[in-house]
């Protein structure tokens, strides 16, 4: 694996854990239903693209 596909999978791996991180924040604070994609990725510091496009996958 090249140093570029390294850095490229720890990039993923941040924005997972920080997709997680910020949903489990909402989920605490507010009901299901009331929370959207852009609530999560607005509160983990990504756009909304970058979530619909799947590149924290």
């Amino acid at each position: 694996m090249s140093t570029f596909q390294k850095l490229r999978k720890e990039e993923r791996e941040t924005r997972k854990s920080l997709i997680i991180d910020a949903a489990m924040d909402l989920f605490s604070q507010k009901d299901f239903h009331k929370i959207g994609m852009r609530d999560i990725a607005k509160r983990a510091g990504i756009s909304a693209a970058v979530w619909r496009r799947g590149a924290h996958l």
